[in-house]
């Protein structure tokens, strides 16, 4: 196999004498550029020299220096090199040299020298030049010069590629682990003992919106500092999700008249249900007095299934089916497929810009509107690095087969517009009856069961044997 090796970090120092000090009148000083180089982890202190004279003795071309009498010393320093690696700051250790000295067989040479270098205490090393060596021979024009690599040009341009809008969705949906193990109680269950699991999580989407919304992150921000991210990303006409959905029963698509019929069921049912419980959603009562200590009431869902809940708790259930239900229906899990009619583009970095738009026309060509100008463009000239938000519609709706107002049926003249501070109270507000709504329930319920018993006088009695005060679930 192949033997482990170390990345070395090397800087040239020099000392510079000062007049005030504490412990020592040199101070080092760090020049030049730092130099790298891999060495084996198991490195002698004259292979250490021998690597470092490599990469220096372009720097002085015209001096003669046989093996082991290298013109520098080489010590081990922080990564600053300012300062000994290993020595405490009260020793004004500016590092402590490398012996020269070639080793013998053994963990240590002659005179106690170490055999290895010792790359767990540090990586990185200094190469103190002698002062007449840095003003006799060293070449400041040479070492003005920086060779660069064809690598780091590589690295240039796969930073500066341009990036993709399907790449995008592929990383924001793929599994990810979420790190270190966790304790799993079902495992540890079934092993008999403790068991830790590793946990994974991905996002994935259930079902395709009518209109869809893409931001790009073009503002980063970090430790204080924030930026605009200029990368250029490459987003296609058409788009479709279709690999990114969640696992699930696939939906056939509905006409207009199939989608009708449907709203009108919805409304049908919230109507029925407002007038019968006073609180919209799709739900029946099919029976009562459920339950080991029969205080429960089964009521069916607009699902078909069948949940057994105390009468406090319907509130919250027909809440929630209905709020399910007028959401679910505008989602697609059949059509996939999106097409691109809007892109809204900023110009401009964090602290100023201005904002454009590229629409989409009904003929299929494009307008660029820009405050109140209004130009046509090519299709090529939509895809740019300025790009914030891009607009897509789901086919069925982009072809017309689907019209909007058929999702989203406008308000009955004369409705009023919801009070948001309204809609912020019944969010906040517990999930349960006041006592009062409780015994309307009860008294209201024989007209929805599904047996067709009218027996008012029974949920009376079943009403007042609620406690006095709502339970919360």
């Amino acid at each position: 196999g192949v033997a482990p090796s170390a990345l070395i970090h090397f800087v040239h120092r020099r000392l510079r004498k000062v007049q005030e000090y504490f412990l020592s009148p040199y101070r080092p000083e760090v020049f030049g550029t730092p130099l790298l180089t891999r060495l084996p982890s198991e490195c002698a202190p004259a292979e250490l020299y021998a690597a470092a004279w490599r990469l220096v003795r372009h720097l002085v071309p015209e001096l003669e220096c046989s093996e082991g009498a290298w013109p520098f010393a080489v010590s081990a320093v922080k990564r600053d090199g300012t300062s000994c690696a290993s020595c405490s700051w009260r020793k004004g250790c500016l590092g402590c040299e490398v012996p020269k000295e070639r080793c013998g067989g053994g963990s240590e040479g002659a005179a106690g020298v170490a055999k290895w270098v010792d790359f767990a205490v540090t990586r990185t090393f200094s190469i103190d030049w002698e002062a007449a060596v840095l003003k006799q021979h060293y070449k400041e024009k040479i070492a003005a010069h920086i060779h660069v690599d064809a690598s780091v040009e590589l690295a240039q341009q796969e930073r500066k590629k341009p990036e993709d809008l399907i790449r995008c969705l592929d990383e924001l949906t793929q599994e990810e682990s979420l790190g270190s193990s966790r304790h799993c109680r079902t495992c540890s269950r079934k092993a008999g003992e403790y068991r830790e699991t590793q946990h994974r999580k991905q996002i994935r989407i259930w079902g395709c919106p009518p209109l869809l919304l893409l931001q790009l992150n073009r503002f980063h921000s970090r430790r204080g500092v924030s930026w605009k991210v200029h990368t250029f990303v490459d987003f296609p006409s058409t788009l479709d999700l279709r690999g990114h959905l969640a696992a699930g029963p696939m939906q056939e698509d509905l006409s207009k008249e199939q989608l009708g019929f449907r709203l009108g069921q919805l409304t049908m049912a919230q109507q029925r249900l407002a007038e019968v419980l006073g609180t919209p959603g799709p739900l029946v009562v099919t029976k009562l007095g459920c339950g080991p200590e029969s205080d429960r009431i089964e009521v069916t869902l607009p699902s078909g299934a069948k949940q057994v809940c105390k009468p406090e708790q319907l509130e919250a259930i027909v809440g929630e089916e209905a709020a399910d239900a007028e959401v679910l229906h505008t989602l697609s899990r059949a059509t996939t497929a999106y097409e691109l009619y809007a892109v809204v583009n900023h110009i401009g970095g964090m602290g100023s810009g201005h904002y454009t738009a590229y629409v989409k026309t009904r003929s299929g060509g494009w307008l660029a509107c820009s405050d109140d100008r209004v130009l046509p463009i090519n299709r090529e000239d939509v895809v740019t690095a300025h790009a914030y938000l891009l607009f897509y519609a789901r086919k069925d709706v982009a072809d017309g087969k689907v019209e909007l107002t058929d999702l989203f049926p406008a308000p009955a003249p004369g409705t009023q517009p919801a009070d948001p501070d309204a809609v912020k109270k019944s969010i906040r507000k517990s999930r349960c009856f006041p006592p009062a709504s409780i015994t309307k329930l009860g008294l209201q319920a024989d007209s929805v069961a599904s047996d067709g018993t009218s027996d008012g006088e029974t949920m009376s009695e079943f009403s007042s044997e609620l406690p006095p005060s709502p339970l919360s679930w």
